[in-house]
């Protein structure tokens, strides 16, 4: 891989793991080159650490390749050990050498919690956390050691800023970034001229998540909805889009395409955004749906094990992150034994027939998507990160 090259000017260590954190990170990246553009000292600033793609692509020096250190859960991280002290041995080797003016830390919190640690350890560098841990849902004891190594925190959800400035934090709600994301290529009536799709007819939108074992749970129990809804002479249509074929196996691909299912890849936005509903699983997309005000209803169903450990850490009255940023229940969440396909089939029929109820639910969801912030969210987190350079 790459090595950081030193350099005389403003150089930032800067970290993201998942693919979500590369695409977030490549866009602050981007706001603060812009700022050192405007300032006539571009050519002064070098980024270097940990990334993907995107990041490569906006400049970053990697000294480790994020595709190589996936790091998900308790358990990933023991099996993950190895790789994650080689990277640690490098970042530590580098900084020692290099001496960046700023780290800035992007989700990833099973690996970037025990780096700030060892940064903060070692050297007196500033840290800038954006997107932190969820500690209002889960592991709350992580605040205390934000409050104690991270110099700033640029939060993305509404509620997390006085929640964390609660705790002690130095926390600023820096607004969204998918509302600058969210944003499908086409109109929905292009897109089912586009697909071969009926324009007048009502389309569901499923969306059984974006990990294999989430499809391998839901993708069964929406079939049997379907299937349903068709024994109920429903005509409806249905779209699946999924991020990549390598998803959802043959087999199961085969029965939902038997019954009119049709799966598409790589046009999510646009088939979200023709749907007249969305079932779907909770996270990230939940607050896609809520950007482009489609009603929707939320699914989700673990290893029973798993659920009732969950239930016993995760303190949250919801699981939609909708309905989190809203602090009510805006959409029906269907979890564990809930998410059969009679009561699928049942809140689906409610907000087709029911037309009060679909417009209610599209006003509270527009009222939820101003919540989450205008637009430029990554430039007001570079405005923070070019604050602590300058402190």
């Amino acid at each position: 891989m790459p090595a950081a090259k030193s350099g005389d000017g403003v150089n930032i260590l800067i970290i993201a793991g998942e693919a979500s954190g590369d695409l977030h990170a490549s866009a602050l990246m981007r706001a603060i080159k812009d700022c050192f553009q405007a300032v006539g000292r571009a050519e002064k600033l070098d980024f270097w650490g940990i990334g993907g793609p995107m990041m490569r692509k906006e400049g970053l020096r990697a000294i480790f390749y994020a595709e190589s250190l996936s790091v998900v859960g308790l358990i990933e991280v023991i099996f993950a050990i190895p790789s994650i002290i080689k990277a640690f041995s490098l970042i530590a080797r580098h900084i020692s050498k290099k001496r960046p003016s700023l780290v800035i830390l992007i989700d990833f919190p099973d690996f970037n919690m025990l780096l700030m640690r060892l940064i903060k350890g070692l050297f007196n560098i500033p840290v800038l956390y954006f997107i932190t841990p969820q500690v209002w849902a889960w592991r709350k004891r992580r605040a205390g050691a934000l409050r104690k190594y991270a110099d700033a925190c640029a939060v993305i959800l509404p509620f997390e800023e006085g929640f964390l400035r609660g705790m002690g934090l130095n926390a600023e709600f820096v607004g969204n970034p998918l509302v600058d994301i969210v944003s499908p290529s086409v109109d929905a009536q292009a897109f089912l001229k586009e697909m071969g799709m009926n324009q007048r007819e009502p389309v569901i939108g499923l969306l059984p998540g974006s990990r294999r074992q989430e499809i391998k749970r839901h993708c069964p129990i929406l079939l049997r909805a379907v299937l349903l809804l068709k024994e109920r002479k429903r005509r409806f249509q249905y779209i699946m889009p999924l991020t990549s074929r390598d998803l959802i196996g043959e087999d199961l691909k085969g029965q939902l395409q038997k019954e009119g299912v049709r799966i598409v890849y790589g046009r999510t936005y646009d088939a979200m955004n023709a749907s007249s509903l969305l079932v779907t699983a909770s996270g990230t997309v939940t607050l896609e749906a809520t950007i482009l005000n489609i009603p929707h209803i939320v699914i989700y169903v673990l290893n029973p094990l798993t659920y009732l450990i969950g239930r016993l850490i995760v303190k949250t009255p919801y699981i939609s992150l909708t309905n989190l940023v809203a602090e009510k229940e805006v959409v029906k969440e269907l979890i564990q034994d809930e998410a059969n396909p009679e009561n699928i089939v049942r809140h689906i029929e409610r907000l087709i027939d029911n037309e009060d109820e679909r417009v209610r639910i599209i006003n509270e969801l527009r009222q939820a998507k101003k919540l989450l912030g205008s637009t430029n969210a990554a430039q007001r987190a570079a405005d923070i990160a070019i604050g602590l350079i300058a402190h």
